[in-house]
């Protein structure tokens, strides 16, 4: 797993990469999906906290409330030209910081800006993301794979 986003709750909580969540509000993660788990969070949208059991490595589980709160989704995309070669490469530097919903229109916008300097070449600089939402890393790839195949979803139940 990635770790916790930078100044989120679960890192403000110390979790850890490794770290488990074996139960959301008292009902075990075992056999759910993370889908049936944001289903269940949704059911009160009023709640103000939620409480995890979280497993570190062989440790006993332990409790973890945390209050809920939604956070101001930031712009993940930053860039510059970050080289001229001498073959006439001009390379453009992009960072995306996580995956989250504004990250598609945030990186088209850094490419066109990039295009208008000449940019034909890009270094695309993932390292320490976290990931997030799985749609928009699909979109983003399809930025640059030109009608292939992104993606190849298979159920891992079967």
């Amino acid at each position: 797993g990635a770790p916790p986003v930078a100044n989120s709750a679960a890192d403000q909580a110390g979790l850890k990469v490794g770290d488990s969540v074996v139960a959301v509000n008292g009902i075990e993660t075992a056999g759910r999906t993370a889908f049936d788990i944001i289903d269940q969070i949704s059911e009160d949208p009023n709640a103000g906290q939620i409480t995890f059991t979280i497993r570190s490595g062989d440790e006993s589980p332990r409790d973890l409330v945390m209050k809920r709160e939604f956070l101001e989704v930031r712009n993940p995309v930053s860039y510059r030209v970050s080289e001229t070669r001498s073959d006439g490469t001009k390379v453009g530097y992009v960072r995306i910081a996580e995956f989250n919903s504004l990250v598609k229109s945030s990186l088209e916008a850094a490419l066109k800006d990039l295009e208008s300097q000449n940019v034909n070449a890009y270094v695309l600089d993932v390292r320490g993301n976290p990931g997030g939402a799985f749609q928009s890393a699909v979109e983003i790839a399809g930025l640059f794979m030109n009608d292939k195949l992104a993606t190849d979803v298979v159920d891992g139940n079967s």
